[in-house]
């Protein structure tokens, strides 16, 4: 399915920085380096898939999908000049577009928030959040055009998993 851009709100704008703020705090993330923080963020993630509970310890009253996600798109942001956005499904009535990072030409995007969520709630599944990170980085990846946005994790797969 085709994704589409939708003019971000204010609202999300906020969102974004406060979450940003708050689980730098909670989950103590090196501000200094994007590789550092992504290595923490994906083990953060694998903890919280072998112990439910996990992240409730790190940040009580929070949704530590929403905070996990968004750190890892700030990470995009900072590492590759990717920006936030929302993106919803062309063809559709796109009531309710999805936060996400963008390319800066926007050949392809990463949902991050919903990403961990699918992580989170599949305890078996392969966290690549390092991976997609790290393929970005190094460039090891099919080259999109620019305006493709494609979802960038549909195909990252890990060939020997963890």
């Amino acid at each position: 399915m085709k994704l589409q851009l939708v003019e971000m709100t204010e609202e999300n704008r906020k969102l974004v920085t406060g979450v940003t703020e708050t689980a730098i705090q909670r989950f103590d993330l090196d501000t200094d380096s994007p590789d550092a923080a992504i290595a923490q963020i994906g083990q953060l993630v694998v903890q919280a898939q072998r112990d439910a509970t996990a992240l409730q310890k790190l940040a009580p009253n929070e949704d530590g999908s929403v905070l996990l996600g968004v750190a890892w798109g700030e990470q995009l942001r900072l590492a590759f000049g990717w920006a936030w956005k929302q993106i919803g499904k062309s063809g559709e009535r796109v009531a309710n577009p999805l936060l996400a990072v963008a390319a800066p030409d926007q050949s392809m995007a990463i949902f991050p928030i919903d990403y961990v969520r699918a992580y989170l709630d599949t305890p078996a599944a392969d966290c690549c959040i390092e991976l997609s990170y790290n393929m970005i980085k190094t460039k090891s990846h099919p080259l999109f055009s620019a305006g493709d946005l494609v979802d960038f994790m549909e195909g990252v797969r890990r060939v020997v998993p963890r």
